[in-house]
């Protein structure tokens, strides 16, 4: 007589085995997917929530801004939040012979990966800002980039524009 041996039971564990461990590995790829896209969406909330508020900043201080733009770069330096890089005066014309006194000028702030003010070599975000005074109103065009090298176009992945009446 024939003695019938276990080794379909053995075979049988073994596949479990397998399947068990493909399983898992499954699950551990879906994890570390999830984690990432968990990663990726808080350095995005946490990009807007300090361009909401270096926004919020320069808005205020250029709702109580009188005009000078002395007096509007000393506000923006005693925020901390914002620190002139690089001041450029484009234009200025005075009130005479009945003709509108305007000024335009523009900036840049440069921020490392924590959002601290940095140098441009150091720069992971790079804020531009282009004030403008007229008779009527004063605005604030502000955007948002990556710098880029001297070879790339840096493109913004944020712009807006504020602007509140003049009175004066």
């Amino acid at each position: 007589m024939r003695r019938i041996t276990n080794h379909a039971k053995s075979g049988l564990f073994l596949i479990e085995m397998i399947m068990c461990l493909l399983f898992l590995g499954l699950c551990c790829a879906v994890c570390l997917r999830l984690f990432a896209a968990a990663y990726l969406l808080r350095e995005e909330a946490r990009t807007n929530n300090h361009i909401q508020e270096i926004m919020i900043t320069a808005s205020e201080i250029l709702e109580g801004w009188s005009g000078d733009p002395d007096s509007f770069l000393e506000e923006l330096s005693r925020s901390e939040l914002i620190v002139v890089s690089s001041w450029n005066e484009d234009s200025r014309q005075e009130k005479d012979s009945g003709s509108d006194s305007s000024f335009t000028g523009s900036f840049e702030t440069f921020y490392d990966r924590k959002w601290n003010p940095s140098s441009k070599e150091d720069a992971v975000y790079q804020f531009d800002a282009a004030l403008r005074l007229t008779e009527l109103e004063k605005t604030l065009e502000l955007s948002f980039s990556r710098p880029g090298t001297e070879e790339e176009e840096t493109l913004p992945f944020y712009q807006s524009a504020v602007s509140f009446p003049a009175f004066g």
